[in-house]
């Protein structure tokens, strides 16, 4: 008779926890397990008689060491079925697409969700509007250097769904002008206000109409403000490429209603988000509040392309556009901060370089 030594129980229950692809966390829960086993013991005596072969389990196994695999892994299918039971619970969570219908959904109420029905977080750019509804208060601090001014913006924004298919953002600036040889200024630049209505709804693909208003708050003689009124009609759109990356957009026009001049905008955006540590005190996980919130931990990089060409007047058809580079992580799953570089792509240049650091409290 011959005896085969192997590692108690680490093989057997890293080899069930590989074929059923329990995840992260049962994989830690593995590894503490294994840890509490004894050294490596004699778990299989393999007998070899002249009428075949037979695993003698019964007398090569101590009971301790059975009780141990056992208890180990009925808390991992009790961990599968809490993981199964969650899943469900989020995916319930939001009502099904109404695809490109204009006569439906209008009343029903938003739901309070930041993620998709395939569970890719809804991503919040930085001079992007989006092309999904939420619930969110911005704060964001914006320093602009050029050649021959730099400007320092403190913006707040509070984005609000009032339905499933209905949202209104609302912007108002404090703005302090720092030209060269010449005093300071500062004072609120001009406020503005923006009605979205979610126009298409599919499992990847958001479309969003948005119309936003400027409303001349801000002192023009000051160069605080336009001193006109504005409207930009635009479209945003959303696409789920996979793997918590997306692929974010807007698309439309600017005019100034006194002085007639018009701007041809578009913006492009591709972030990607993954899970990171999180910060003492706080949990980490997908699922939070029912799966409606973020999780702590999480991390946004975002990669922003903006432009602009005017559509009259002297600088008609001189485009100029931008790039950004920015990341995001949550503190906790209501509390976001955010960070981001600005830098102009080719003449002619509006500014030299831009920075802008905020906070995002998600209601």
């Amino acid at each position: 008779m011959r005896q085969a030594t192997v590692h108690c129980a680490v093989v057997i229950v890293l080899g069930a926890l590989a074929d059923t692809s329990v995840g992260q966390e049962e994989h830690a829960l593995a590894t503490a397990t294994a840890q509490q086993l004894p050294e490596p013991v004699e778990v299989l005596a393999r007998q070899e008689e002249d009428e075949g072969l037979h695993l003698d389990f019964a007398s090569a196994v101590p009971a301790h060491d059975l009780l141990s695999l056992t208890s180990a892994l009925g808390m991992f299918r009790q961990a599968q079925e809490d993981d199964h039971h969650s899943d469900a619970h989020d995916s319930e969570s939001i009502p099904p697409p109404f695809g490109t219908s204009l006569t439906e959904h209008w009343l029903d109420p938003w739901p309070h969700t930041h993620f998709s029905r395939q569970g890719t977080p809804f991503v919040h750019l930085f001079l992007t509007e989006p092309a999904f509804l939420d619930r969110d208060l911005f704060l964001d601090y914006r320093i602009i250097r050029g050649a021959d001014e730099n400007e320092m913006e403190l913006e707040a924004e509070l984005e609000w769904a009032f339905t499933r298919r209905i949202g209104l953002v609302i912007e108002a600036p404090y703005r302090l002008l720092d030209p060269e040889g010449a005093p300071n200024e500062n004072g609120f630049g001009d406020m503005a206000i923006a009605p979205r209505v979610l126009l298409v709804d599919t499992e990847r693909f958001l479309l969003s109409g948005n119309l936003e208003i400027g409303i001349a708050t801000g002192n023009e003689r000051r160069g605080l403000g336009s001193g006109e009124t504005s409207l930009s009609p635009t479209f945003s759109w959303w696409y789920d490429l996979g793997k918590w990356v997306t692929f974010q957009g807007q698309i439309g026009t600017e005019h100034a209603l006194d002085s007639g001049d018009a701007e041809f905008l578009w913006k492009a955006a591709i972030t990607y988000s993954l899970l990171g540590p999180t910060l003492p005190g706080t949990s980490s996980g997908v699922s939070t509040h029912g799966g409606r919130h973020f999780p702590p931990g999480l991390i946004n990089f975002i990669t922003e392309l903006t432009g602009r060409t005017p559509l009259n007047g002297e600088q008609e058809g001189r485009s100029t556009a931008e790039i950004l580079f920015g990341v995001s992580y949550l503190l906790t799953s209501e509390w976001e901060i955010r960070a981001g570089l600005q830098f102009p792509l080719f003449e002619p240049r509006e500014f030299d370089n831009g920075y802008v650091i905020g906070l995002i409290h998600h209601f």
